[in-house]
């Protein structure tokens, strides 16, 4: 799997498993995930404080990511310089590999549909 793919993976993973808003998951540095049993975040839209434990599997996906990233590092770096990538970047990277794979796996399109939807598309009205 390359860089890129892998990145994309982990963020697909990290908004199943946490349950953040996407500009909560951006905002993210790797001292906030780095070599931690619990993530702990201040939710951007509410001002409040949530707190979720991280899987063994997740973990170790993680630990792997940003294993030889700076901790004042973003966790979900753009290409173009050193901020995280924005919501709209993070729309076209999910729709051209959604329009990649719909013919090899359509279980994981619609997984994948369905976080968009609830998580990205909202944002568009």
């Amino acid at each position: 799997m390359k860089k890129s793919e892998f990145r994309n993976y982990l963020l697909f993973l990290f908004g199943i498993n946490s349950g953040l808003r996407i500009s909560d998951i951006l905002s993210l540095k790797v001292k906030d995930v780095q070599d931690v049993d619990y993530i702990e975040i201040k939710e951007q839209k509410t001002q409040k404080y949530k707190k979720f434990p991280v899987n063994y599997t997740f973990k170790k996906l993680l630990d792997n990511f940003t294993k030889n990233k700076y901790s004042e590092e973003w966790l979900f770096k753009s290409k173009k310089g050193n901020f995280p990538i924005t919501r709209i970047q993070l729309i076209e990277i999910y729709w051209l590999d959604l329009r990649l794979k719909v013919e090899d796996d359509n279980a994981c399109w619609l997984a994948k549909f369905k976080f968009l939807q609830k998580h990205l598309l909202k944002y568009q009205q």
